[in-house]
């Protein structure tokens, strides 16, 4: 059995019935009056090294393989990509509140 290398699943006995969900992009805005809001947080995800050195991105390490970005989403660090030199992360817990928990909705 194999691991595929973009999604990191386990257990792969024929790539090719592998449907493999590759790695999203975490996207946030800036909103005046909220800070920064996590608009996409997707189960697999590559950051780059510089995101963590800058703290207008909001990431700050939690222990020593966890990210919190934000305030509102968890990752774990769970694989190095050296070709683009980032991170690749997979989401732990995700603290943003639902469409019917937010104001207004």
């Amino acid at each position: 059995m194999s691991v595929c290398t973009t999604c990191l699943q386990r257990g792969i006995r024929d790539y090719s019935k592998h449907d493999c969900p590759g790695l999203g992009d975490i996207q946030l805005t800036r909103q005046l009056g909220h800070g920064l809001i996590v608009d996409t947080a997707p189960g697999r995800a590559r950051m780059a090294l510089v995101v963590l050195a800058d703290a207008k991105w909001g990431a700050t390490m939690v222990g020593a393989d966890q990210i919190n970005i934000a305030d509102q989403v968890l990752y774990q660090v769970v694989g190095y990509d050296p070709e683009s030199a980032s991170l690749v992360l997979e989401l732990v817990e995700d603290w943003r509140p639902t469409r019917e928990e937010q104001p207004g909705a």
